[in-house]
């Protein structure tokens, strides 16, 4: 079994997942639309790009869309060692970004970091390596994302994966500012 599953998803209008658990902590995040979340018997609205649900192992959750509209956010399971968290859903808070340092938004778990934050057209991620994976996607456009001797052009509905220790860069070539969300676990 992999050590993690990353999955972008949509979660149709009046939709209803039923409460369930898995061995997996699971984190997620709702782009557009509306989610309400059901974990450890607490009922919790998510805001789009600003709150962040974690569900630890074997704990029981569910999710309700109650919008005539759908709703497009992430997921990322993953078994982890890490002590529970007591939370269940983290706000993202106005920070820089050790790596570009351009201004983010960012949050930290007891496992993973989501960090959030706009590449100017034209801007160059500088070349770093890091002690933790990385996830990554966007929401809009297109971004040039160098891992190793890989060079892909990510679009939206579009992940890159890379793990530790591993050299990685990337260059916004197009016209308008990219939305990047990167995941550290």
């Amino acid at each position: 079994m992999p050590r993690h599953h990353f999955q972008l998803y949509v979660i149709a209008p009046n939709a209803k997942l039923e409460s369930h658990q898995h061995p997996e902590s699971q984190i997620g995040m709702v782009f557009s639309g509306e989610l309400k979340l059901y974990i450890k018997d607490v009922i919790k609205p998510l805001r789009p790009l600003q709150d962040v649900y974690i569900a630890d192992g074997n704990i029981p959750h569910g999710a309700f869309n109650p919008l005539s509209e759908p709703m497009i956010g992430f997921d990322l399971k993953r078994i982890t060692s890490s002590f529970s968290s007591e939370d269940v859903v983290l706000t993202l808070s106005n920070n820089q970004d050790k790596i570009t340092h351009l201004p983010c938004q960012s949050v930290k778990g007891s496992w993973f970091e989501i960090v959030m934050m706009k590449i100017p057209s034209g801007y160059s991620i500088p070349p770093h390596q890091g002690e933790q994976e990385e996830i990554g996607f966007i929401l809009n456009g297109k971004l040039e994302i160098f891992i190793e001797n890989e060079k892909p052009c990510l679009e939206y509905g579009q992940i890159y994966y890379a793990p530790s220790k591993i050299l990685k860069k990337g260059y916004n070539s197009s016209n308008q500012d990219i939305n990047l969300i990167k995941i550290l676990i």
